[in-house]
């Protein structure tokens, strides 16, 4: 796996050369080239990309004091989502979380919860981080829900386009979610790598698809979301960090940062 390049840098060195194992000893489950691992040094390396990805995390969420209006506190949502989206009164997202609810169904997560609360978080982070005043936050608020439904499901881009265009939405919307879902769907029947599905996201310029992206990372790297492992939680530490610092260096993030301090009202792409 190659290593982050953005402005967050995975810790180097944390566990580098031999390490003789004081306790326990080499975890088989992470890729070492040639260095003997202990659970000290894996314990460590784990607590310096947590801070890390904290503070990823951190520079993602202030994007938020930029918006003009914020319902509440960007990492605390406890009331029903449900409840909060109905309130927008858009059939355009009410259409969204059936069709997400259609595609993950009872689909569990790596933690045995149901996944589909996962894009229903990435929702709720949107409707925090979108203002009121934005006149597309609906829309956003769509591919937010539904932007795992193409490619972690069986659900595809034409049934979602036939679904939207037979409830009468305008081809400049649907057009809109579709290409937005298409930047979010990692292509991986084509070799796609991570990296590659990171530089086509990032590259676009496509606001909605890469305020999509930050809510997903935000609700992923959560640490109280990572599976059971630490080698496995290095893994995708090493990956969350990679592309948040590629979000955040990005023509993109700086231009929906310039959208809202110059109180600007409509965006499409940052190119």
């Amino acid at each position: 796996m190659q290593r982050p390049t953005g402005r967050f840098n995975v810790v180097e060195g944390a566990c580098s050369g031999l390490c003789v194992a004081s306790r326990g000893g080499v975890d088989p489950g992470l890729p070492v080239e040639g260095q003997i691992q202990t659970d000290d040094c894996l314990s460590d390396k784990l607590g310096e990309l947590a801070r890390q990805l904290e503070e990823a995390r951190e520079g993602l969420g202030a994007l938020k004091s930029l918006y003009p209006v914020l319902k509440k506190d960007f990492d605390k949502h406890q009331e029903d989502l449900e409840t909060r989206l109905r309130k927008c009164r858009s059939p355009l997202v009410n259409l969204a979380m059936g069709l997400a609810r259609e595609a993950h169904g009872d689909t569990k997560d790596k933690k045995g919860g149901l996944f589909l609360t996962h894009p229903e978080r990435a929702a709720c982070y949107a409707d925090d981080l979108i203002s009121d005043d934005d006149p597309d936050k609906n829309l956003k608020l769509a591919i937010a829900l539904m932007h795992d439904t193409i490619e972690d499901t069986r659900m595809t881009r034409e049934f979602i386009g036939r679904e939207l265009r037979e409830r009468r939405f305008s081809s400049d919307d649907v057009n809109t979610i579709l290409e937005a879902l298409d930047l979010m769907t990692r292509q991986k029947e084509k070799g796609n790598t991570y990296q590659e599905y990171g530089g086509r996201l990032i590259g676009s310029g496509n606001i909605a698809a890469i305020l999509a992206k930050i809510c997903d990372l935000m609700d992923n790297s959560d640490r109280s979301r990572l599976p059971q492992g630490r080698a496995e939680q290095i893994r995708l530490m090493e990956k969350y960090l990679w592309i948040i610092g590629e979000i955040v260096a990005s023509p993109a993030f700086i231009e929906a940062k310039e959208y809202y301090k110059t109180g600007l009202t409509v965006i499409q792409n940052a190119r």
